[in-house]
């Protein structure tokens, strides 16, 4: 019932506050309330959202509204509790780890409410904010080890996410630059942050202990984001605030996948654990397989680190040329894809497809990707434009290297089940 009457009375604040900005009145208590700022004050003289949206209230309210209704979605899968299970199932009690890490998890949860109270952050709230879920990290890895022997390696990625997020907002304050420099060098706080994110939501689709939606939402709070921009990108008319939509709706799914988490923890299975496969077992993959597979990530994972540029194709080949080339919707889609690829993306689509499924994703986007790094060099030598930066084709020969090993997992795999089932 508190639930209830919590989620209801957030609606009825919503609706309120969209009715006041509709009919000409103050925005600023929508933003508030759904994308949890209020921007009264520009940057070097660039327009705040408020000050975009005054000109354009009708698209950009309705697009609040829908983050509210996001919001209003998360406060009831987080405030619900847990489901009940099955009246007379057999329980398996939760251990210590267990415990502790919902406890963790609804802490973390439960700190989205400071965004609505404090939209504006100083360094050192950043950065606490950071250790927080830090916090998760190191809570999560007991747990996951028990049947996952990539527990380490994603405890590692995580903590260099989060303190190289630190280390950044401290040298920043202090005005340290050089070392500002180094904690966000080629994104690498962000790569590891990201990398762990998919090594949990893999681990747990796979463990009998969270549900497939609770996962469904963690994948959601990385994709949706981009979805909501590419959608609004093809309108005929350019709707404000997309960007802190974007990032309001990740933190909404962020939340929910937080607490559902923390949820499923208090429903014990009805059963003990089964095995998981080969990639996820306590014994693991055999040594050549994990090898072949971080081998293929870090083949990919070279290039943008030392480009440290997203736009490794745009340097060759401006976008103009593109959209001449394409038109514009499918440059938008040129633009994602480079952006994707350029900040490491392909190393979680090859890491996804070696921990758990989608050899034939992963290989296709490794072919596209080389094929683009051929492409773009052989229009610019065409056209004799004079490129900067790191050349395409050194993403193309990280591809050729990482296809082959990845296959070679398949290839492995398939042989230890082979011999497994005494063929």
């Amino acid at each position: 019932m508190p639930a209830l009457l919590l989620t209801a009375a957030y609606v009825v604040a919503v609706a309120v506050t969209a009715g006041i900005a509709l009919t000409g009145g103050d925005i600023g208590p929508l933003e508030r309330l759904t994308v949890l700022k209020e921007t009264d004050d520009g940057n070097d003289g660039e327009p705040t959202l408020r000050d975009v949206i005054a000109g354009m209230s009708r698209s950009s309210v309705g697009l609040l509204l829908a983050v509210g209704a996001v919001w209003s979605w998360t406060l009831w899968q987080s405030l619900r509790g847990p489901l009940r299970p099955p009246p007379g199932a057999a329980r398996h009690p939760a251990g210590r780890d267990e415990r502790r890490l919902r406890l963790t998890l609804y802490v973390v949860a439960g700190t989205w409410v400071v965004y609505a109270a404090a939209p504006i952050w100083p360094w050192w709230a950043v950065a606490l904010d950071a250790t927080v879920l830090a916090t998760v990290v190191v809570a999560v890895h007991p747990v996951l080890r028990q049947r996952w022997s990539l527990a380490g390696f994603a405890l590692a990625a995580g903590l260099l996410g989060y303190v190289t997020t630190v280390a950044g907002e401290v040298f920043s304050a202090f005005d340290l630059h050089d070392g500002e420099r180094a904690a966000q060098a080629a994104g690498l706080g962000g790569l590891a942050g990201t990398l762990w994110y998919v090594l949990v939501l893999a681990a747990q689709w796979r463990d009998g202990r969270w549900r497939r939606a609770t996962v469904l939402y963690g994948v959601a709070a990385q994709v949706l984001p981009l979805l909501l921009i590419m959608f609004v990108a093809l309108l005929p008319a350019r709707v404000a605030g997309v960007d802190l939509a974007a990032y309001a709706v990740m933190d909404a799914m962020t939340v929910i996948w937080l607490a559902r988490s923390a949820h499923d923890l208090a429903i014990p299975p009805q059963a003990p654990l089964p095995a998981g496969p080969p990639a996820l077992t306590h014994e693991g993959p055999a040594p050549l397989v994990r090898f072949a597979g971080l081998a293929a990530c870090v083949s990919v994972l070279i290039p943008p680190l030392i480009s440290g540029d997203p736009l490794w194709l745009t340097r060759y080949l401006p976008l103009h040329t593109v959209q001449s080339m394409l038109g514009e919707p499918l440059s938008l889609l040129w633009r994602g894809f480079e952006a994707a690829v350029g900040l490491g993306g392909l190393a979680v689509v090859v890491l996804t497809a070696v921990l758990w499924r989608g050899r034939r994703l992963a290989l296709a986007a490794l072919a596209a990707t080389g094929l683009a790094g051929v492409s773009v060099v052989a229009l610019a030598a065409a056209t004799d434009r004079l490129a900067i930066g790191m050349s395409p084709l050194w993403f193309t020969a990280a591809c050729a290297v990482a296809a082959p090993l990845l296959s070679w997992t398949h290839v492995l795999r398939a042989g230890a089940g082979r011999r497994a089932a005494g063929v």
